[in-house]
This record gives structure tokens, sequence and C-alpha cells, in this order.
């Protein structure tokens, strides 16, 4: 059993390849969440801001490249990222 992972609700072993655990059906989400980019955004935002209100280079535009860089950045950073959501679904 190699390069199988437990599933964190029922204990069961997951193949790499598969998405939703056979035991609970939790779902496997790959990559950066909304939060993480937009947490890196924020994070990009504030440090090009400050530093074009530092040095008096548009902030604006320094601002929105940081946000743009932040987001890609965050997709990058997280890209093998794995997260297992249980979603309780009614018919």
């Amino acid at each position: 059993m190699s390069n199988f992972t437990i599933c964190p609700f029922c204990g069961n072993s997951i193949p790499p390849a598969a998405s939703v655990c056979a035991g609970c059906q939790a779902e496997a989400h790959r990559g950066a969440s909304s939060a993480d980019a937009q947490g890196a955004a924020l994070l990009g935002i504030a440090a090009c801001g400050g530093l074009g209100w530092f040095t008096g280079f548009h902030p604006f535009i320094l601002s929105a490249v940081g946000g743009a860089v932040g987001a890609f950045g965050a997709g990058i950073v997280y890209s093998d990222k794995v997260t297992w959501k249980r979603i309780q679904r009614t018919r």
C-alpha cells in the first residue's frame, strides 16, 4: 500500500487517483482554496500598496499588481494541498 491516503472521517484507505472515499463519500478538493487565494491577494495588496505609498509610485497600480501576483502565487504554492470535505446530501 504505497501512497494511499487515509480518510479523515471514516479511516478507509483511498487510492491516490480517487477523489471520493468509498466508505463515507467524502470528497477530495485539490489545490488552493478560495480562502488561501484571498489571503495571499490581501497580503500582496498590503505589501505592494505600502511600498507604493512609501516610494510615491502609484500605490493603486502596485496594489492591483500585488493582489494578482499574490492570488496567482497561492495557486502555485498550494497546488499539492488536499482538503477533504464531507457534504451531507439530502434527496
